[in-house]
C-alpha cells in the first residue's frame, strides 16, 4: 500500500506537534531551525519503508522544536 506524506499534511503535523503555526516542512537534509523542518524523501506515492524513514526524521526534528534543542545560531534567529 502506498503512502502519501506531502510537504501539506506534514506542515500541518508539524504545527501541532509543535504547537506553532508558523512551522513549515520543506525538502532538505534533515534539521530543523525552530520554525523549518527540513525533510528529505517526501512525496506522494511513496513505499511504506520510505514513509517510515520520513517520519522517524520528522519525529525526530519535531521533538527538538518540541523540547526547544537546537543549535546556538539557530536558537538566536527565532528570539
Amino acid at each position: 500500500m502506498k503512502v502519501n506524506l506531502t510537504q501539506s499534511i506534514l506542515s500541518t503535523a508539524a504545527q501541532m506537534f509543535g504547537g506553532d503555526e508558523r512551522i513549515r516542512v520543506r525538502p532538505g537534509s534533515p534539521m530543523t531551525d525552530g520554525t523549518n523542518v527540513y525533510l528529505p524523501g517526501f512525496k506522494e506515492n511513496m513505499e511504506p519503508e520510505e514513509a517510515m524513514l520520513v517520519r522517524g526524521y520528522f519525529a525526530h526534528e519535531c521533538a527538538h522544536i518540541l523540547y526547544k534543542s537546537f543549535s546556538p545560531a539557530a536558537q538566536r534567529i527565532i528570539r
